[in-house]
């Protein structure tokens, strides 16, 4: 019996860092969606939610903040790990990311090193 994939919802309006890690989440056989912004993620997690979401902070329209938010009030979404990939590293933005329901948070810019820890840190690299 085959496996089922782990579906990972890669949130970013820049698309070199929805590619950077996309390509990288496919090539380790996850089953990975893109979004653009807040709206079209809402939409993909309302219809089905993914096991692992990677979200940008800065986007037009939403912002990573309100789209957490929104994410939250989703039963589906409730317990499925929210990791925030952005450019903001001060801790103020760190901290206001955890208050708002963030599990984790990577600095831009992206790496496969800190994609693989934010995976194996929720157990989602190997069942």
């Amino acid at each position: 019996m085959e496996r089922k994939k782990k579906k990972i919802l890669v949130v970013d309006d820049v698309d070199f860092d929805r590619s950077v890690a996309s390509r990288y989440l496919l090539s380790v056989g996850f089953d990975v969606q893109e979004a653009e912004g807040g709206m079209q993620a809402l939409e993909i997690c309302t219809f089905q939610a993914p096991d692992c979401v990677f979200l940008d902070w800065e986007m037009e329209g939403m912002n990573g903040i309100e789209v957490l938010q929104m994410l939250r009030k989703l039963s589906s979404m409730s317990n499925v790990p929210v990791i925030f990939c952005t450019g903001h590293e001060h801790p103020s933005y760190i901290g206001h990311a955890y208050v708002k329901g963030a599990n984790d948070y990577i600095v831009k810019p992206i790496t496969i090193q800190k994609i693989t820890e934010k995976l194996a840190k929720f157990n989602l690299l190997s069942e």
